[in-house]
């Protein structure tokens, strides 16, 4: 497996207020997301740290351009991006720098302002500017729902704090701003594991349902938090599920060693705890690239069928940006009269509903349901809306 093609640096802060260095990391968690939804890989956190021991920058140093370019090209990126941000207690500004390390070219997107308790909108203006350059033409997945600044300031801050009960207390300040975020959630989740209370992260992983974008971590961290546990048939359980979608090494690895635990069998080894972020996201790649060179020889009707057969699993597995662009392609190319048009329009209105968008989601149940009063996917979104859209 390769290095991941990009490094995101924290923004730098020009604002003269120490208290605001929280936010150069909240711009890295949001590029990570966005380009990660794109189908472009992030280096995480560890590798961003193990990049920078490569050229022997102290943690918490600012560095320069010239050292942030040996770094990336030591961990083997193709793109560097970096920015900063400013506020002078009225406005934020940032902008964004984008290196291209294999064609010495460095881009500066358009600045973007506005204010401090937009942080996440602005982000998601400058993440789009960023992902068009490196992604065009990729689905483009809607971000979340934008958490209230206080909670996204203790989401953040505990990403830069240690595993421990310090860590813990934030990520419990956010859910309680913010009860029910999944990001949230999935995050206290994993410190608790990380802090061994594996019961009370088993209580907030389990919070996270089937079909979430972070279901497939929560699911895979739950089993390790049960095989600690002593619960080898719970695990079991938890890894077999996640292996029908992710048939990855680390999640047959670990559903093996929990299997022969429930059976009574030691078992030499131990659990790979490391979420195959990567592995999924290649995984993901190479199926939709096998299924469109399938679906090139199908007839119209056929290819239809296969995009909303596509669309429906990859909904399931949460993977939303290859659904919707399933669904997309179904949009565009079906006849008028279609039923494929409802079916499609349905489950870009599941896409919705899943991410919290009540507008978006209304608008393409009440598109499915005109061209088939019946749908029960449609029918399904309609009456979580409530009486309104009834």
């Amino acid at each position: 497996m390769g290095p991941a093609p990009v490094i995101v640096v924290p923004f730098s802060n020009r604002s003269g207020d120490a208290s605001l260095d929280w936010l150069g990391e909240s711009f890295v968690v949001s590029l990570r997301q966005a380009l990660d939804s794109a189908g472009v890989a992030v280096m995480t956190q560890p590798e961003r740290d193990r990049a920078r021991q490569l050229v022997g920058a102290s943690a918490g140093v600012v560095l320069s351009h010239a050292t942030l370019i040996r770094m990336a090209d030591a961990a083997g990126a193709r793109w560097l991006i970096t920015g900063w941000f400013d506020y002078d207690g009225e406005t934020l500004r940032a902008q964004a720098e984008v290196f291209d390390l294999r064609r010495e070219h460095l881009a500066r997107p358009a600045p973007e302002a506005g204010k401090l308790t937009d942080l996440e909108t602005l982000q998601a203006r400058l993440d789009q500017a960023i992902r068009q350059r490196l992604a065009p033409g990729a689905a483009v997945t809607p971000p979340p729902p934008p958490l209230p600044l206080p909670a996204y300031e203790a989401f953040i801050r505990a990403r830069l704090t240690p595993e421990g009960a310090a860590k813990i207390k934030l990520l419990e300040t956010a859910m309680r701003l913010s009860p029910g975020d999944h990001r949230v959630t999935l995050a206290l989740g994993r410190a608790e594991w990380a802090a061994q209370h594996d019961a009370d992260a088993l209580y907030w992983l389990q919070k996270i349902p089937p079909g979430a974008p972070e279901s497939l971590p929560a699911q895979f961290t739950a089993g390790l938090a049960a095989y600690r546990l002593g619960h080898f048939a719970d695990a079991a359980k938890s890894f077999q599920a996640l292996a029908k979608q992710l048939p990855l090494p680390a999640v047959t690895h670990d559903l093996a060693l929990a299997q022969a635990r429930a059976q009574g069998r030691p078992e030499p080894g131990s659990l790979e705890t490391a979420f195959p972020a990567a592995g999924y996201r290649q995984l993901a790649q190479a199926v939709a690239l096998a299924s469109q060179a399938k679906w090139r020889t199908l007839p119209p009707a056929q290819r239809l069928e296969a995009e909303l057969e596509q669309g429906a699993r990859l909904l399931q597995q949460g993977a939303w940006a290859g659904a919707m662009q399933a669904y997309q392609a179904v949009l565009q190319a079906a006849p008028a009269g279609s039923p494929a048009l409802a079916a499609a329009h349905a489950g870009m209105a599941q896409i919705w509903w899943a991410r919290h968008d009540r507008m978006q989601a209304s608008r393409e149940a009440q598109a499915a349901l005109a061209l088939d009063p019946t749908n029960p996917q449609a029918l399904a979104v309609r009456k979580e809306l409530g009486p309104r859209n009834e």
